[in-house]
């Protein structure tokens, strides 16, 4: 795995035409990546008085943008050898229905906490539940032609324990929940 760091500096997302949208933001990560599959991962650190930071993990390297600067290192192999680790991800819950395959946002702590249980297991580490935040970020809208898309986003902190190695590093590389194309699902670790 390749870590980067995307930094957008004033005159860089000015050149980007970057909106506070989220679908600039898509797009600009997506460009650094060409080709049909998506081997790569993204969380936006935000705005500051600087610029804008965007951590990227992924399988390949992206290219060097145009304008902006980029720095990536791989990752060791051993640092998933650990067994527990603090942990930061921005999840956009949701619930399928089967009958009709509808998405259904989760909302509120218990119900999200809820969401976290029943998908544990195969995410493939359990979760230090008296070190768990979860936070309430905002809601994502973005327009797709005449659609509108809405992403609900928490943001989770706290430790984790690994239970099956091979599906925590899946989780680490392929990310957790749905919306990733949109920044969510990636899994900042650390060990502990």
């Amino acid at each position: 795995m390749i870590i980067s760091k995307l930094f957008l500096d004033v005159h860089a997302l000015k050149h980007y035409r970057m909106k506070d949208d989220g679908y600039s933001l898509h797009k600009l990560i997506y460009s650094l990546f060409p080709g049909d599959e998506r081997d790569f991962l993204y969380y936006d650190n935000g705005m500051d008085d600087y610029g804008r930071t965007i951590l990227i993990e992924s399988h390949s390297s992206p290219l060097v943008p145009e304008v902006g600067s980029l720095e990536s290192k791989r990752v060791a192999p051993e640092f998933y050898s650990h067994d527990r680790y603090g942990f930061q991800v921005l999840v956009n819950p949701v619930i399928k229905k089967k009958e009709n395959s509808s998405l259904i946002p989760v909302r509120g702590d218990e119900a999200v906490r809820k969401w976290i249980i029943d998908r544990l297991e195969s995410w493939g580490f359990s979760v230090d539940w008296d070190s768990l935040e979860i936070e309430e970020k905002s809601v994502l809208l973005l327009h797709k032609g005449e659609n509108r898309l809405v992403y609900n986003r928490y943001l989770l902190r706290g430790s984790l324990f690994v239970l099956d190695r091979a599906n925590f590093i899946q989780s680490c590389e392929m990310g957790i929940g749905r919306g990733k194309a949109f920044g969510f699902g990636m899994l900042q670790i650390r060990p502990l």
